[in-house]
């Protein structure tokens, strides 16, 4: 499936597709802050204004993930643009850490950690309908 549209970021590339379906291509050695956040879902919001986007993440490397970010994840108010969010990592242990976050920080939509792409794919669009 051709993007509908892709922003490509010193630290990430968004891919976003008609059906409403966003690939966050995250770089390596990044921490995701609220500046971060705030600048993803200003520029979705901006290309297709009250749509629900059902976002896959996933990490060339390692990544963190700020305690103001995962705060953030867990209000309606931010996360009013997203339908659901899945995220993809070969890394046990980076999958390990997200769950233990996850469970600290319960996020407001619902959110999936896995390990292979294809799985992560099938969930969010079981999720679009």
């Amino acid at each position: 499936m051709q993007a509908e549209e892709t922003i490509v970021k010193k630290f990430y590339t968004l891919s976003v597709y008609s059906d409403g379906l966003v690939d966050l291509h995250l770089k390596d050695n990044i921490t995701i802050d609220e500046t971060f956040a705030l600048e993803v879902k200003t520029a979705l919001e901006n290309f297709r204004p009250g749509c629900k986007y059902f976002m896959l993440a996933e990490a060339e490397g390692f990544y963190m993930a700020s305690k103001a970010f995962r705060v953030l994840m867990t209000t309606q108010k931010f996360t009013s643009f997203l339908g659901a969010l899945a995220i993809y990592s070969k890394s046990d242990s980076l999958n390990s850490l997200h769950r233990v976050f996850n469970q600290m920080d319960v996020p407001a939509i619902p959110l999936k950690i896995f390990e292979k792409r294809e799985l992560a794919l099938q969930w969010l669009r079981a999720h679009m309908v």
